[in-house]
Formats: C-alpha cells, sequence, structure tokens
C-alpha cells in the first residue's frame, strides 16, 4: 500500500460542463492509463471516484508517488467554485483523513512546483486557492 503524505488539489480549467469522459479522453490522448486524478468534483457537489487510491496518480509531476489527486470541475481563474464543491471537498478531506492520517498535508497544486522539476502552474486557479485559504484547508 503506498504511503499518502498529501491531498493536491486541481481544477479543470474547462467548463462547469466538462464531464469526467471528457477528462478520460484528454488524459488518455496524452498516453496515459486513465484520469490522473483520484477524485472529480462536479459543480453539483457529486464527486466521481476516477482512479483507485492505491494507484499512484499522474497529476502532479514530482509529487505523485504520496498523494492523492482531486480536481474540481470548473476554471477558478475566471470564475468561483461552487458552494457545493467546497463542502464536498471538504468532506472528502475529512474522508481521506480518516482513512490515512489526521497529519496529511493538504496543497493546491501550484504549491507543489519545484524550479528544477517544472514548469510552475496556476492550478487550482486564483480564486480556488484564495477559497482553499479562507476556509483554512491549505495553509494560509
Amino acid at each position: 500500500m503506498r504511503k499518502i503524505k498529501s491531498i493536491i488539489i486541481h481544477h479543470s480549467a474547462s467548463p462547469e460542463t466538462t464531464t469526467t469522459d471528457d477528462i478520460w479522453k484528454w488524459h488518455t490522448s496524452r498516453g496515459w492509463d486513465g484520469i490522473g486524478y483520484h477524485y472529480v468534483i462536479l459543480p453539483n457537489g457529486k464527486w466521481e471516484k476516477t482512479r483507485p487510491n492505491w494507484k499512484v496518480g499522474m497529476h502532479a509531476y514530482g509529487s505523485n508517488r504520496n498523494s492523492i489527486g482531486i480536481c474540481l470541475i470548473g476554471s477558478f481563474q475566471v470564475y468561483d467554485p461552487t458552494e457545493e464543491q467546497i463542502k464536498t471537498l471538504k468532506e472528502l478531506i475529512g474522508q481521506l483523513k480518516d482513512a490515512y492520517g489526521d497529519n496529511l498535508k493538504v496543497i493546491g497544486h501550484r504549491d507543489t512546483w519545484h524550479a528544477t522539476h517544472f514548469k510552475p502552474t496556476r492550478c487550482p486557479g486564483n480564486n480556488l486557492h484564495l477559497r482553499l485559504k479562507q476556509e483554512r484547508i491549505i495553509p494560509v
């Protein structure tokens, strides 16, 4: 079993109408074996399990081995996540902490950036990143 140390939050950087089938097509067109995130949260707050937790993700280069990836559908450089998404995100993080330990670090994708490894990213979007800080989901 993998040693999970962190939960990494993403946004799809796409319209609210994006589906997990769309994400599957994008990710498999890159040669991946499926969706790189472990969970996807839809605008209505429903979540879908898209990758088994035991399987290494493909969502944050250099940080995949010991993390769980959660993606919220939306483009949060442009608009805000829905209240339903935030509520579900909090609940899902709580469930993951129950399963893997309360000391799991929760961070935005942009917070995994290391200049020696890859290009910086705006993910999970400024609006969601700010909300994650305001809700104390990630460190301020």
